[in-house]
């Protein structure tokens, strides 16, 4: 069955005006995260925090007594002191006015790595990777208070000591800095709340009428549909801005996540994300694409896109799932990119596998292995817990050998341990995103 393959970047052609109703929207997302708003609440565990703007900064010193003007002057001057000095301020608590509930009367504002870390217990610690907390108990805390006869509020308590290192590299990795704010949410839910249809004969006229607008405003903006058959079937579209392919994506391509996400909504078509982390370990979405279908031939199409439209930019290092199609169409487009698989996707492979063919404690057994393979940290270690696993599970003999050992440079410890990931393991950041977007779409 053959398919059309278009890029516009011009005035459309005849096939392509309306002839349908019906409205379509596609989701073009710039998105970087941001410190999140704070929510209304009485405690304010959450350590969530408004965006900074530098430049209503003066300076970088908090003393007893200071003033300020409104709780908005207070949150800038707290995260520019931390940010200053290599720490994150989160809001601790606050308490409000026992009349009036709008009125915020104190806040207190402590270091995020005050507390003690109190892991939840768990029935095999091993299935579990390992990791450590970052809480160290420390002192430093600011107290602020509105009266209710005073003009400003005050800062009336101030321990600026700290019982760790205060970097500034490692701030950008707090929790709050990797939150989306409220103005990226809003644009979110702007962009998926309108309803878009893609099934119906003529759709591919609408859908180009709206693409027509963004063009219009941006000249630069490139989109290359997917069509099928002669009706003009839209099977698949991709799509970028200016300022991704330009700025985001020859800027950030170093390591990119690649995702498809599950056939969310009533139109049964996957939207596939490139994911990149710029320079402050940041999210950024890099280009899009819409599919109707999964199969090799969908991905090959989208990754030769993403060449198309870069001068043949591809990633050095890129994260997809274990689905086979990807894999070999990886292999086919990006044959110089040192492809790596997520070990939360391959694990859960693992454990649906065990426990169809094993039984009772073999099962645990059986992943506690695996784990314990993945961790080594020479060749020859793995090789030789592989080889033990190969003894012990013959049941699992056929997919430890065709499945998971063909791939297992792409996940194995000691393979990727010298690779440049940014840190990347998991489909974390690109999780988030979808989270986001299947709330708003049904």
């Amino acid at each position: 069955m053959d398919y059309e393959y278009h890029q516009y970047q011009g005035q459309p052609s005849d096939q392509f005006h309306p002839k349908n109703k019906g409205k379509q929207v596609v989701v073009s997302l710039d998105i970087i995260t941001e410190p999140d708003c704070e929510q209304n609440n009485t405690n304010d565990n959450n350590h969530t925090t408004d965006d900074i703007n530098d430049t209503t900064i003066t300076t970088e010193i908090l003393n007893i007594n200071d003033t300020f003007k409104d709780w908005d002057a207070v949150e800038t001057a707290v995260n520019m002191f931390a940010k200053y000095n290599g720490f994150v301020a989160i809001k601790f608590h606050k308490d409000l006015d026992i009349i009036d509930k709008t009125i915020t009367r104190r806040r207190v504002y402590q270091c995020w790595k005050a507390g003690i870390n109190n892991p939840n217990k768990v029935e095999d610690i091993t299935l579990y990777r390992k990791s450590s907390s970052t809480k160290t108990n420390c002192p430093w805390q600011a107290n602020f208070y509105f009266g209710k006869h005073a003009a400003d509020i005050h800062l009336t308590k101030f321990n600026n000591s700290h019982n760790h290192q205060c970097n500034p590299v490692s701030i950008e990795l707090a929790s709050k800095n990797l939150r989306f704010s409220q103005s990226i949410l809003d644009k979110i839910e702007h962009y998926t709340t309108k309803g878009v249809q893609f099934h119906d004969e003529f759709d591919a006229a609408t859908m180009f009428l709206y693409l027509l607008k963004q063009y219009e405003e941006d000249l630069n903006y490139i989109i290359i549909p997917r069509l099928k058959g002669p009706s003009n079937e839209l099977i698949g579209l991709f799509w970028i801005t200016s300022k991704q392919c330009n700025k985001l994506r020859p800027k950030f391509h170093n390591v990119v996540i690649y995702n498809n996400t599950a056939k969310m909504n009533r139109y049964e078509m996957a939207l596939s994300l490139f994911i990149g982390i710029d320079n402050n370990f940041k999210t950024r979405v890099l280009i899009q694409a819409l599919t109707k279908y999964e199969t090799q031939a969908d991905y090959i199409w989208i990754l030769q896109c993403t060449l198309k439209v870069t001068n043949n930019l591809s990633p050095h290092v890129s994260y997809t799932d274990g689905d086979p199609a990807m894999l070999a169409a990886v292999q086919v487009v990006y044959p110089q990119t040192r492809h790596l698989l997520y070990i939360y996707h391959i694990a859960e492979n693992i454990k649906k596998k065990a426990k169809a063919l094993l039984r009772n404690d073999m099962v645990q057994n059986f992943i506690k292995d695996f784990y314990h393979m993945r961790n080594s940290y020479t060749e020859y270690q793995f090789e030789l817990r592989y080889t033990k696993m190969l003894t012990k599970y013959e049941l699992c003999r056929s997919y430890l050998e065709k499945k998971l050992y063909s791939s297992h440079e792409s996940w194995a410890k000691y393979a990727i341990s010298k690779v440049f990931t940014a840190g990347v393991e998991s489909t974390q950041r690109v999780e988030s995103i979808n989270g986001v977007l299947k709330k708003y779409l049904d």
